[in-house]
């Protein structure tokens, strides 16, 4: 039910304003020193001050001139412009992707977000809205596009470097290992892309869409699927080293969508599915060892802090939404419930190394201390706060 409230809220509010002119989104963040960047739901990129909450800076509202989509749906005018992916701070700039199909890079100096852009990737250079998230290396911006394209641009300025053509769109945030981009689309492959010019090293199929972004570890991409399961593939030669389960004989196998980015971590690949478990894998031969029962759907990428897996569930009971807080020790499989923040979760999680931040879909950022389970509830609209 989740992956289709998910699916359908990303094709109208995405691709419209939505609710009193808002633009709909799920961006989560990342924190630099004592500042967080955030996409907000209304469309803003909003620097603040974890210390206090203040406001570094007027937040951006990101605009496009709208006449049609990917979806097919934005009104003429001027629209709102929804931010899925997480905004990345890299060498005193933020890098965000749109939903109107265009990069932008802002500056931030002297503890304040500028307002007009340093570049705006060029109208034309990108042929779909982008959905998921950026990655940015000094020389590089890498993402996917719905159109079907893998991009490059020159993290500079902005310019297209080259693209990759597939057969299905791209939601999942690349993965960069090496001089490989890893990425999964809706064609239910897994490309691995040469990242200095685009061209292709091998392509690995599933019997799903990969919404998921792959996570690479010790030689080896790991990557859910829609088709219920997760996949270890060589990176060298993209063949596959196991997939659980692997058969359907298996007890307890997952019933959900494997949508959230998994987790690797001593050995081990935690995956959570929409079904609300946490698979928990062998990273070398996929043999399942234990799960996680947190009773509701995950969508929402985890963060690791230390030996603690910080994974949040989500409602889809609208009347009463509900976002719940979990701590999963990998060392003991203990769980422990950190915080119920009445407030629905889609965006990935992000932290600084010892405190975890929440976007909402109430457009409230949390700050949550993960021994303790204290929170803190910062702005990101006027009408949000304590």
């Amino acid at each position: 039910m989740l992956a289709l409230v998910l699916v359908i809220s990303l094709t109208i509010s995405g691709c419209a304003t939505g609710v009193r002119g808002i633009a709909q989104g799920w961006a989560g963040g990342t924190v630099s020193g004592d500042t967080a960047f955030v996409g907000s739901m209304e469309g803003k990129i909003v620097a603040l001050a974890v210390s206090d909450g203040s406001m570094l800076g007027e937040p951006i509202k990101l605009e496009a001139q709208a006449t049609s989509s990917g979806f097919g749906c934005l009104p003429t005018g001027s629209a709102a412009v929804a931010v899925y992916g997480s905004p990345v701070f890299q060498e005193g700039l933020v890098y965000v992707g749109g939903y109107d199909g265009k990069v932008r890079a802002f500056l931030f100096e002297q503890g304040r977000l500028r307002q007009e852009p340093r570049w705006i990737s060029r109208q034309g250079d990108i042929g779909g809205n982008i959905i998921g998230g950026l990655v940015v290396t000094r020389e590089m911006v890498y993402f996917g596009a719905s159109d079907g394209k893998v991009y490059a641009l020159d993290a500079v300025d902005g310019h297209k470097l080259w693209d990759y053509p597939s057969e299905g769109k791209f939601w999942s945030t690349p993965a960069v290992s090496g001089d490989t981009i890893f990425i999964g689309g809706f064609d239910r492959k897994l490309y691995a892309i040469n990242a200095a010019d685009g061209s292709e090293k091998w392509v690995f199929e599933t019997e799903g869409t990969i919404v998921s972004t792959p996570v690479v570890s010790g030689g080896t991409v790991y990557v859910g699927s829609f088709d219920r399961h997760v996949y270890a593939v060589d990176a060298t030669s993209g063949e596959q080293v196991w997939r659980y389960p692997a058969s359907e004989e298996e007890v307890n196998t997952p019933i959900g969508w494997f949508w959230a980015t998994p987790v690797v971590h001593n050995g081990e690949v935690y995956a959570p599915n929409l079904d609300g478990r946490v698979y928990v894998l062998d990273a070398a031969s996929g043999r399942r060892i234990s799960d996680f029962d947190l009773g509701a759907p995950i969508s929402s990428a985890p963060v690791l802090v230390n030996d603690l897996l910080i994974v949040a569930t989500t409602s889809t009971n609208r009347s009463k939404q509900r976002g719940e807080i979990f701590s999963l020790n990998t060392a003991s499989r203990q769980q422990k419930l950190l915080q119920d923040l009445g407030e629905s979760v889609h965006a990935p999680l992000f932290t600084d190394g010892s405190t975890v931040y929440v976007h909402t879909m109430k457009d409230s950022l949390f700050a949550i201390d993960t021994q303790t389970g204290a929170s803190r509830k910062f702005a990101l609209t006027a009408e949000t706060g304590e």
